[in-house]
């Protein structure tokens, strides 16, 4: 479905840009249609090189309503260890409170 695809890869790229003007590597920056909810889902992932953790990544999503409305509201999930995936990774900290930003902040 082709309708609203534009004003959704332009929220892609925009997230895309904002990411590497702060100096972060992007790693993927998917879309993704989902025709029963009618909408599309902006995923872009993230990470800091060089930073002082051995694995740090940055997630943020977005979704855009088919017809091309976006709501300027973002998801940002972050998580940082010393160590790849292990057991404790499922234990990290959760920011709790604000489920989205404006893309401006």
């Amino acid at each position: 479905m082709r309708v609203g695809r534009e004003p959704a890869e332009d929220v892609k790229k925009r997230i895309v840009a904002a990411c590497q003007e702060v100096g972060l590597k992007i790693q993927s920056a998917r879309m993704y249609l989902r025709y029963d909810q009618g909408d599309r889902v902006i995923y872009v992932s993230a990470v800091t090189p060089g930073g002082p953790f051995r694995r740090s990544n940055l997630d943020i999503s977005a979704i855009v309503v088919i017809d091309g409305h976006w709501s300027g509201r973002l998801e940002i999930r972050c998580a940082a260890a010393q160590d790849d995936l292990d057991p404790s990774f499922w234990d990290i900290p959760i920011l709790r409170g604000r489920n989205a930003v404006p893309l401006r902040d």
